[in-house]
């Protein structure tokens, strides 16, 4: 039977297991339930990403630097690059509908650099 993919499976994922929670650096964030009032964690990447598909894009940016304070340099760096990148791939017009623009995407970098240099 070892030559079945799937046990084949079976045997290799346990071994990358452990690795996975390493090399993540995506920090987890507690957040409130809408419906039920319960509070869970969840990724912060995730909870941006939501906001950012709902054109929430303002209050995504506050929930990224008010998170700031509990994150590692590097981490900072990582979740602000892919936030920015992800609101660099709306369009003029989705950024528009959000309040947004692209200068203040500029200066979010910007202020995200004089962060890490303090």
């Amino acid at each position: 039977m070892q030559d079945d993919w799937l046990m084949k499976q079976l045997t290799i994922v346990p071994l990358k297991l452990s690795t996975v929670k390493e090399t993540n650096d995506d920090p987890l964030i507690d957040v409130e339930d809408d419906i039920t009032g319960e509070r869970r964690s969840v990724p912060l990447t995730q909870l941006l990403l939501e906001k950012i598909v709902f054109l929430k894009i303002s209050e995504a940016e506050n929930i990224l630097f008010e998170s700031l304070g509990r994150l590692s340099t590097s981490q900072i760096r990582s979740t602000a690059e892919w936030f920015y990148n992800k609101l660099d791939e709306l369009s003029e017009d989705d950024l528009k509908r959000g309040g947004f623009s692209k200068e203040e995407i500029l200066q979010g970098k910007r202020d995200i650099e004089k962060t890490i240099d303090t």
